[in-house]
């Protein structure tokens, strides 16, 4: 318990040195930087939890899992489509294809989820669960 408060004072001390560097930075007219911080401050005020690293070391970070995010998901419904309903090598190939396309959309901002989860919704008649993207602002 003790640790957790000693892990809060740092970390709530942290957060006074980014506002104190932004307000110096931005009165000394350092517009740049100043941005710079505050995009560190507003990227530490969505996440879940207080970490003692840059969120430019975060985003590294998470590349690891992302694409383990990726790759297991793929396999489970490339799986489920074979089990399922029957595809074969070649359907799953498709929608391997199919799959990627529809990620690189959304990794270009061609579309976001919210203009997926509305198609899903208009075309197939489905409400898929979004709780977790609207806390993420994502739709």
């Amino acid at each position: 318990m003790a640790n957790n408060k000693k892990f809060e004072e740092y970390n709530r001390g942290r957060m006074q040195g980014l506002d104190m560097a932004y307000r110096i930075l931005r009165d000394a007219g350092q517009k740049e930087a100043a941005a710079l911080i505050g995009e560190e401050i507003r990227m530490r005020g969505k996440m879940p939890v207080p970490l003692p690293v840059t969120s430019k070391e975060v985003i590294h970070g998470l590349e690891p899992i992302k694409k383990c995010m990726y790759e297991t998901t793929l396999c489970m419904m490339i799986m489920t489509l074979h089990d399922q309903f029957g595809f074969g090598k070649k359907r799953c190939q498709d929608f391997i294809r199919r799959w990627n396309l529809k990620t690189d959309c959304l990794a270009t901002e061609m579309f976001n989820w919210a203009d997926y989860v509305q198609a899903v919704k208009d075309e197939i008649g489905i409400d898929l669960p979004a709780e977790a993207m609207k806390t993420e602002g994502l739709v």
